[in-house]
C-alpha cells in the first residue's frame, strides 16, 4: 500500500514537473495566438479598407468610363455641329458668290443700259440738229428672215450700231459735238466717201445653201444699200459648220472667202474661226427686235411734244 502510494505521489510530481515545463511553451503559444490574432485582425482591417478601395475604385473607374462616353458623345455631337457649320458655311459662301455675281452683272448691265441711253439720245439729238444724219444701221435695215438674224449680226459686228450720214463733212461735224458734249464716240459710215460695190454675181452661183449675206439683208432705202454693202463686205452666209468649211478651206478655185454660218460661226479669209454664244452678241441680236428710231419717228414726236406743252 505504502509503496503503491508511493509511486502515485512521484507520477504526481512528474505530470506537475511536467506542467511546469509546459508553462513556458502555453504561454509562447497564447502570446504567439494573440500576436496571431492581432495580426488576422490588421489583415482583415487592411482587406476591408481595400475592399472599400476597391468598391471606391470601381465607382471612380464607372464614374470615368460615364464621363468618357458622354465626352465622346459631346465630341460627336460637336463634330457634327461643326460639319453642319462647315457645310453651312460652304452654302453660304455658294450663295454670297452667286449673290456677288448678280450684283457685278446687274451693275453692268446698269453701266450698259446706262451707257446705251446716253448713246441713244446722242444719237437723237444728231437727227435734230443735222438733216444728213439718218441713224443707226440696225435701224436702217433688217434680216429678210428671221433665220438670219445670228448671222447677220456677227457678219456686221460694230457696225450695227455705226450711224450712218450722208457725207464726210456731216460726220467730222458730230464727232465735234460729241465731244464737246462729252458723250461717247460713235462710229460713222459717210455714204459719200464708202468704198463698196455689191455682191459679185459670182458669189450667186456658189451652189448649196451660199448667199451673200448683202441679199439677206433689207432696206426701205436705196441710199442706205452702200453702208450695208460696207458692213457686211463679201461675206458668205450659208447653213451649216461643213459648208463654211468646205467653201472657206477647200474652194478649188484658189479665191478666199468670209463665211458666217446660220448659227453664228465665222471664217474669215485668213482662216480665222470664231464662234460660241457671247452675252454681247446675243444683248446686240436683239437690238433687231426694238422699234426703229427713223427721222419720221423723231419729227413726229418732238411735234407731239409740242402739242402736248401747247
Amino acid at each position: 500500500m505504502g509503496t503503491k502510494t508511493a509511486a502515485m505521489s512521484e507520477e504526481l510530481a512528474k505530470k506537475r514537473r511536467e506542467l511546469r515545463d509546459l508553462e513556458p511553451t502555453l504561454m509562447q503559444a497564447r502570446t504567439k495566438h494573440e500576436q496571431l490574432v492581432h495580426e488576422l485582425r490588421q489583415l482583415e482591417g487592411k482587406l476591408g479598407a481595400l475592399e472599400q478601395r476597391q468598391t471606391a475604385g470601381a465607382q471612380a473607374t464607372h464614374l470615368a468610363e460615364a464621363e468618357l462616353k458622354a465626352l465622346a458623345q459631346e465630341e460627336s455631337l460637336f463634330g457634327k455641329s461643326v460639319e453642319t457649320s462647315r457645310v453651312r458655311r460652304l452654302k453660304l459662301e455658294a450663295e454670297l458668290g452667286e449673290i456677288e455675281a448678280r450684283l457685278h452683272a446687274s451693275k453692268s448691265e446698269q453701266r450698259e443700259s446706262e451707257r446705251e441711253r446716253r448713246s441713244a439720245e446722242a444719237v437723237q439729238k444728231l437727227m435734230r440738229i443735222y438733216p444728213a444724219v439718218h441713224g443707226r444701221m440696225v435701224d436702217l435695215c433688217k434680216p429678210t428672215e428671221a433665220i438670219y438674224r445670228t448671222a447677220i449680226t456677227v457678219a456686221m459686228g460694230k457696225n450695227m450700231d455705226a450711224v450712218v450720214v450722208d457725207d464726210e463733212k456731216t460726220a467730222i461735224e458730230c464727232i465735234q459735238y460729241l465731244k464737246e458734249q462729252k458723250y461717247a464716240p460713235e462710229t460713222f459710215i459717210p455714204l459719200d466717201s464708202v468704198r463698196v460695190r455689191p455682191a459679185r454675181d459670182a458669189l450667186r452661183q456658189l451652189g448649196k445653201s451660199y448667199l451673200p449675206v448683202q441679199d439677206v439683208v433689207a432696206t426701205q432705202d436705196e441710199r442706205f444699200k452702200p453702208a450695208i454693202f460696207f458692213a457686211v463686205g463679201d461675206t458668205i452666209v450659208c447653213d451649216s459648220w461643213q459648208e463654211a468649211r468646205q467653201l472657206a478651206f477647200q474652194s478649188g478655185a484658189g479665191e478666199r472667202y468670209k463665211v458666217v454660218t446660220k448659227d453664228g460661226t465665222l471664217i474669215n479669209k485668213a482662216g480665222l474661226i470664231t464662234g460660241g454664244s457671247s452675252q454681247s452678241d446675243k444683248e446686240r441680236e436683239k437690238k433687231w427686235d426694238r422699234a426703229p428710231q427713223s427721222r419720221k419717228d423723231l419729227k413726229e414726236h418732238d411735234e407731239l411734244k409740242k402739242v402736248i406743252a401747247s
